[in-house]
């Protein structure tokens, strides 16, 4: 399965030489299985990482979850070099940073100024944060007019078991399904793959459903019927 990451569009910044570790907030829309962490390699020309750069994923608390030391043996990949980590998954909901520290002495590496195309499973919360020192660290300090973006990662989705009514996979239909129901019959919210396989629960001629392929308010008002312990599923 290949394996989804940022995607990143904007200029490059030359690297500031002052150690500093440079990442972003955000929350997966879904569980996310964790393969790899990278950084933006400015030397797309051909003159690779000026050195090995560290990149870690911490919880917004500044737990470190996971780090890994990427140079220049990483593969290329959409402009980022990506060295792989013991898999691990991230929870949808929970928000997290993903950071990479920039030392003294390796001038002439670029972090990418801004990000016009987050992955459509990630929901950025932090566009900037960082926090100098010696070493890769937690970075609290949010920054409102910096958008310089330098950590990447690789991941696949979770797929979930998924079963009738059943659209955020957590065993229940309950009112948490009827409003994501609710916001995909008015169009707030595109179903994954996975969803609309639990979610396609009408029209059922004879109590028998017959997916037609799409979330209707036909499928909301039988999740809601499930929801309020009037119908089983």
């Amino acid at each position: 399965v290949h394996a989804d990451d940022m995607v990143y569009t904007g200029v490059g910044f030359n690297d500031t030489n002052t150690g500093v570790t440079l990442g972003y907030q955000f929350s997966p829309m879904v569980d996310l299985n964790v393969s790899a962490l990278g950084v933006f390699d400015g030397g797309i020309d051909g003159a690779g990482l000026q050195m090995a750069r560290d990149v870690g994923l911490f919880t917004d608390t500044g737990t470190l979850l996971v780090s890994v030391s990427v140079d220049n043996s990483a593969p290329l990949i959409n402009g980022f070099r990506f060295a792989t980590v013991s898999p691990m998954v991230l929870n949808a909901g929970q928000t997290y940073v993903l950071a990479a520290y920039y030392g003294t002495g390796g001038g002439g590496d670029k972090v990418v100024a801004t990000i016009l195309n987050p992955h459509p499973l990630l929901s950025l919360t932090q566009h900037t944060l960082g926090e100098g020192g010696g070493s890769l660290t937690f970075p609290p300090s949010v920054s409102s007019t910096d958008f310089r973006m330098t950590a990447n990662m690789q991941f696949t989705a979770v797929t979930p078991q998924a079963h009738d009514g059943d659209l955020d996979f957590d065993g229940d239909v309950d009112a948490a399904d009827v409003l994501l129901a609710t916001r995909m019959v008015t169009g707030s919210l595109t179903p994954t793959a996975n969803q609309l396989f639990a979610g396609d629960v009408a029209p059922r001629p004879g109590g028998q459903p017959q997916p037609d392929n799409v979330i209707t308010l036909g499928d909301l008002l039988v999740i809601t019927r499930a929801a309020m312990g009037l119908l089983t599923l």
